[in-house]
This record gives structure tokens, sequence and C-alpha cells, in this order.
């Protein structure tokens, strides 16, 4: 089905670690109101940026650093630790520490670019219908936002039309699922078988411009024109399936950090 990226919302997944490191205190700017906390390197590289560099940064910002020594993986099993309650600013750890942490979800360099657009934004919104503020000249642009949820308003003469990224867009994809356990199961599979029928998915598609589930379906220019269908069409168009088994586990934090971000 043509649909733009998933939603509105975007994520965090809880992992808790029990980790106990010592909190070093750098004296420097009394009075300081801002405050950062920082993981550094032990030894020779922490102690040098403790005594050489911190003392200086404080004087200049008029800010206070507290700082935990740790190697690399007291480093991600602080930031595992903390996870749900950021306590850290900067975090020091090796190459191997950062293409780890990156996956885990524990550091990213995108969300002060999101951040960036905070003052563009006048409102984010759970009720598709509001895409129809773009049509009434209230906004200029909105989503991120399913093609079934907008298509609808276009083909009723609403000036709104979709937009992809060149690199790609991934389609929802509706799904009937057969519950384990469920009563009448043998009625159930008949429904499925229904609604997998190349005539009523046809018409499903004509009544919703979204695309057909099954292959050969004929669809009228005019209703063509706004589905993703057949498979060559969605190639062209770039689309892909989104890898859920990646995403899901991290939905939680990142929808946590899009509403520090943008509900702020």
């Amino acid at each position: 089905m043509r649909n733009g990226l998933t939603r509105r919302a975007a994520i965090r997944a809880g992992v808790g670690a029990s980790v106990a490191l010592p909190l070093v205190s750098i004296n420097g700017a009394r009075g300081a109101t801002r405050s950062i906390q920082v993981g550094i390197y032990t030894a020779q590289q922490g102690e040098y940026v403790r005594k050489q560099i911190i003392p200086q940064f404080e004087s200049d910002n008029d800010c206070k650093v507290f700082t935990t020594e740790g190697v690399t993986l007291t480093q991600i099993a602080a930031l595992r630790a903390t996870r749900e309650n950021p306590r850290y600013s900067v975090m020091f750890m090796d190459d191997i520490g950062i293409e780890l942490s990156k996956r885990e979800g524990l550091i990213d360099a995108a969300w002060p670019k999101m951040a960036e657009l905070r003052p563009n934004v006048v409102s984010t919104y759970e009720n598709p219908s509001q895409v129809m503020m773009v049509a009434q000249g209230q906004v200029d642009i909105a989503g991120i936002e399913y093609s079934k949820n907008l298509y609808p308003y276009t083909v009723q003469g609403a000036p709104l039309d979709m937009c992809f990224p060149k690199e790609g867009t991934f389609a929802g994809i509706n799904c009937l699922s057969f519950v384990k356990g469920g009563p009448e199961p043998d009625l159930a599979a008949a429904f499925i078988n229904r609604m997998l029928e190349p005539s009523v998915q046809q018409g499903l598609a004509a009544a919703t411009l979204t695309s057909p589930s099954v292959k050969g379906a004929t669809l009228a220019p005019d209703i063509a024109k706004y589905i993703a269908y057949p498979e060559a069409k969605m190639d062209a168009m770039g689309l892909f399936a989104a890898d859920w088994a990646y995403m899901n586990p991290r939905r939680p934090g990142w929808l946590e950090k899009y509403n520090q971000v943008f509900g702020s």
C-alpha cells in the first residue's frame, strides 16, 4: 500500500543495569547555574581532562562539570543504567563502543537537527484529518502521513498531494492476523480468504486508495495514479518494508525523545 513513513511520532527501549561509578566533583566556577556530567577515561587521559581541560572550560562557560571515570564497557553500562533518566551529556569511549552504543540507541547525532526544526512546528497531531490544515492554508506541510489518510481528500478536490524523500520511504502494510487459539478457526480462515479474493481487494483499493494485496488487479486510471501498484511502481517509488524487528524495541525511547524535542 502506498503510505508515507509510519507516524507522527518517534521512541526508547529501557534496559536496566546497576552500575556504581566514582563521582568526581571538579572545583571551578562557583555559583554556576549550569552543569553537565561527563564520563571520562581512567588513568592519565582522565587525569589530564580533569586537571588541564575542565577547569578552563568551567571558567569560560560559567558552568560546573561533574565527571565519572571508566573504560569503554563501564561507560556503556552507565549509559544503559541511565537510559530512562539520562544523566550524562558527554561520554568518552573507544571506537568499538561507538558502534555498539549507536546500535543500542544510546547516542545519536540526529536529535539536535530535529530540535532545530522545533520553531517551525505548529503542532503535533493524532487525528489524520488535520492534514486539512495544509489545504486550508494554516501550514505548509503536514506529516509524516499515510497516503490512505490524505488522498481521499485529494480526490474530493482538496489541494493536497504527497512528497517522498529521494532516498525512498517505507510502506505501511495492513495485515490480517490469524489469532492463535481464537474461536471458530474455520470461520476465521474463511473470512481471511474472502478478504484476499481479487474482487474484494480491487473494491477495497478503489474505496480506500490503497494497494491490493493480490496480483492482477485492474484499477481505473483516475484511481491507479494514487496507488503504489503493481510492484514495478513500488520499486520506481523507492518503497521498502520497514525493519520492525529492529525498530520496535527502540520505539519507546525514540518516542520519548521525540516528545521531549517537540512537546516542550
